[in-house]
C-alpha cells in the first residue's frame, strides 16, 4: 500500500499565478451554453421581438421581427422594462411618435409616416437588444462572473491551478 498526500486549494488560496491560469483555462465556461436564452426569451415574451440571429462578435448583426404590432409591443417594453433601461426609452419615443402621427389628418401621407416610424422602432429595439446580448457576453467572460461561478460551485485546485475533482 502507498498512501499519497496532495494540498487541494480554494480558488482564493491559490497563487495570482495559479488563478490567472484558472481564469483563462475557463474564460467561456459560462458561454458554452445557450446563455443568450434568457434575453432572446425576454424579447419575445416581453417586446414581441422573436430574435432570429445575432453576432456579436464578428459582424455585430442582429435579425429580428416582431411578433406583435410595433405599439403593442411598446406597450409591453413600457410596462415590463424599468424607467432607466434602453428599452424603455426607446418605447416610449416611439409611442410618443406615434401619438403626434395619430393626430394628423392627412391619411395618405401618414400611412407611409407610420411605416417609417415602425422601422425605425424595430431597427432601434432590435440594436437595444444586441447591445444587452453584447454586455452579458462581455460579463459572462469576465474574470468577476467566472471567480464567483468558481466559488459558488466550490471548485477546487492543486497549486499550479490544474482543477481537482474529488
Amino acid at each position: 500500500m502507498r498512501t499519497i498526500t496532495q494540498n487541494i486549494y480554494t480558488f482564493e488560496e491559490l497563487s495570482d499565478k495559479a488563478q490567472a491560469k484558472v481564469l483563462s483555462d475557463n474564460s467561456h465556461i459560462l458561454t458554452d451554453h445557450n446563455w443568450w436564452s434568457d434575453t432572446c426569451y425576454d424579447a419575445n415574451e416581453t417586446a414581441g421581438l422573436d430574435i432570429v440571429e445575432f453576432d456579436i462578435t464578428f459582424q455585430n448583426y442582429i435579425k429580428a421581427h416582431f411578433t406583435t404590432s410595433a405599439k403593442d409591443s411598446a406597450l409591453r417594453v413600457i410596462s415590463e422594462h424599468g424607467e432607466h433601461c434602453d428599452t424603455y426609452s426607446i418605447a416610449k419615443k416611439f409611442l410618443s411618435n406615434l401619438n403626434e402621427l395619430e393626430r394628423k389628418e392627412d391619411t395618405a401621407q401618414t400611412e407611409a409616416e407610420l411605416e417609417e416610424l415602425e422601422e425605425i422602432y424595430l431597427n432601434n429595439i432590435k440594436k437595444a437588444y444586441l447591445t444587452i446580448l453584447d454586455k452579458e457576453f462581455n460579463y459572462l467572460c469576465s474574470d468577476e462572473a467566472i471567480t464567483d461561478h468558481i466559488t459558488e460551485n466550490e471548485w477546487e485546485f492543486y497549486e499550479d491551478g490544474s482543477r481537482y475533482k474529488s
